[in-house]
């Protein structure tokens, strides 16, 4: 008897009903503005799960996936580039082994990249200006991070409503 696939057949089961059922929501839809920033990671070993706290993939992916990388598949799960406009992100981060949430005020026309090593007490994980190779952003929820910017109250309100004032 090979227990192994019992198992295997559980999670998939268990995750294929979650794809079904719909959980999980739509992929962060990239931006294509002319003045938008890139951020990539620099390792196969690390991808950007969450945009803004918008996925980067679908459910129906994000679930094939994570049975591929059950039964030995491929990683990521997520996206190893992600385009965001000008302003200021929340980005997740994950590894085999890690996950952090990191913000950044993006630039126009600039390229990030998300940079990882491991050390004695875990990875350290950051957001750099590809150019410069200085450190930008931090870790969400840090005393450096910057407010959200408020929206105006056009923004705010559904587009026909907006309209009609």
């Amino acid at each position: 008897m090979n227990g192994g696939r019992g198992v295997a057949a559980i999670l998939y089961g268990a995750l294929f009903s979650l794809t079904v059922t719909g959980c999980g929501g739509p992929a962060y839809k990239q931006p294509t503005a002319d003045n938008c920033a890139t951020i990539r990671v620099d390792s196969d070993m690390a991808y950007i799960s969450l945009v803004d706290g918008t996925s980067t993939t679908d459910a129906a992916n994000r679930t094939a996936r994570s049975i591929g990388l059950l039964i030995g598949g491929d990683f990521p799960i997520g996206k190893l580039q992600v385009t965001v406009t000008p302003g200021k992100h929340t980005i997740q981060v994950q590894t085999l082994t890690s996950v952090a949430d990191l913000w950044l005020v993006a630039e126009p026309n600039t390229q990030y990249v998300v940079r990882f090593r491991g050390t004695k007490q875990g990875q350290l994980i950051w957001i750099e200006n590809e150019r410069t190779a200085q450190s930008v952003g931090g870790i969400k929820g840090s005393a450096d991070e910057p407010p959200d910017a408020p929206m105006s109250l056009p923004d705010a309100l559904p587009k026909e409503q907006s309209e009609s004032n």
